[in-house]
């Protein structure tokens, strides 16, 4: 995994001057990109490593200052200048200083280096497989159609134990808004590359690639508790980054031979996850209720049932700005103890038998039937993941 610092050990590049020291030369490289006008914004995904030429820097609406704060902005890994003459004289102190309060990597290379002698070097330095650990082969392994025997080919080149149980993990987080500074110091690539490196260091065998700005991680659990696992992995996120919130799923497996069905699982669990509002870790439970509505094929029919059976309480919350809903989903989770609902709601226990009565008039039935506790709390459930 190439990063900023990585880039004055390549041939090409051996004169490149960090004009900004070691601000952000930790950050991931994910690809380059040539700047051919001031506005770039529309051809950047993030984790960009940019190279500024003489054709930006000497052009008439060429702005160092907002370059960086824009390079910043759209969470790139660093910015290289071809610096010399016809190109960039000089960097500003201002600008370094602005780079430098926000951990982000400035540098300069002499404007006589081929352009197609850097580019090169860096996408090969990109692609190349580094410790073990390859996104392609596993992005082929989940998302290629490949068949049994071409999967174990693909593991056994790259000594993955793919035999052993094994974990898909899935780990993103709430994009921070463009005020959030911790937005300018996170990006998948460093979630990716953190959550590897403290598992090779604790000796699981791992893979990883990128789907979507989610960081998707295969692991040789063997027989290491995958719950236990998961929470220690969003502990060192969050120990890392406490403003933000990550969301971590997974799926376990007998192997890693069927990781397409274990891709799908992985994604309804962070549906499920999301849906209850709880940023602790969660894994696929195959008999699970919600698993079970998430991976119907026939979603609206389940939509609609929810709303055929809730419609009368729904219609009286709305008319009556109350949350009765709430109410009958504390009380159906606590099996109808009305202590620990009352506790739950934070309202006392008479106030909380009057909602109970009000919920049977208005629903037309009785909460001590076991089939209507079961029919209500299912619509309920169903209703999450609207």
């Amino acid at each position: 995994m190439l990063k900023c610092k990585d880039l004055s050990k390549l041939p090409s590049l051996h004169h490149l001057q960090y004009i900004t020291g070691k601000s952000g030369t930790d950050k991931v490289i994910r690809w380059f990109y040539t700047a051919e006008t001031m506005d770039f914004s529309m051809w950047i995904r993030g984790g960009e490593l940019l190279i500024v030429s003489g054709t930006v820097s000497q052009s008439q609406d060429f702005d160092l200052m907002q370059l960086v704060k824009q390079a910043i902005k759209l969470r790139l890994a660093g910015v290289v200048f071809l610096c010399g003459p016809g190109y960039l004289k000089e960097i500003s102190r201002r600008s370094v200083e602005y780079a430098q309060s926000h951990n982000f990597a400035l540098m300069a290379i002499p404007w006589d280096v081929p352009l197609v002698d850097i580019t090169e070097e860096i996408g090969r330095a990109i692609m190349m497989p580094d410790t073990g650990r390859d996104r392609h082969r596993l992005s082929a392994a989940i998302f290629g159609n490949l068949s049994y025997a071409a999967k174990t080919k693909l593991f056994s080149a790259m000594g993955y134990p793919y035999s052993e149980p094994q974990c898909l993990m899935l780990v993103c987080y709430d994009r921070p808004t463009l005020d959030d500074a911790v937005g300018d110091r996170i990006t998948p690539e460093d979630v990716e590359e953190l959550c590897a490196s403290y598992l090779l260091q604790h000796g699981f065998s791992c893979c990883d690639t990128m789907q979507y700005e989610q960081v998707l991680m295969l692991v040789a659990c063997g027989d290491f508790e995958p719950q236990a696992l998961l929470g220690e992995i969003h502990d060192l996120l969050k120990a890392h980054y406490p403003e933000m919130t990550f969301h971590i799923s997974a799926s376990c497996a007998a192997d890693a031979l069927s990781l397409e069905s274990t891709y799908e699982e992985t994604q309804a669990a962070l549906r499920i996850a999301q849906a209850c509002g709880d940023d602790a870790p969660y894994i696929f439970q195959p008999r699970g209720m919600d698993e079970f509505l998430l991976m119907s094929h026939e979603p609206e029919y389940f939509q609609h049932y929810a709303e055929k059976v809730l419609k009368p309480l729904l219609v009286y919350d709305a008319k009556n700005h109350s949350d009765l809903l709430k109410t009958l989903e504390a009380y159906l989770e606590t099996n109808g103890n009305l202590q620990h609902t009352a506790e739950r709601l934070f309202v006392h226990r008479n106030t909380l038998k009057y909602r109970i009565q009000r919920i049977e008039k208005i629903l037309e039935c009785s909460l001590e039937e076991p089939r209507v506790r079961f029919m209500l709390y299912f619509a309920i459930r169903i209703r999450m993941f609207k």
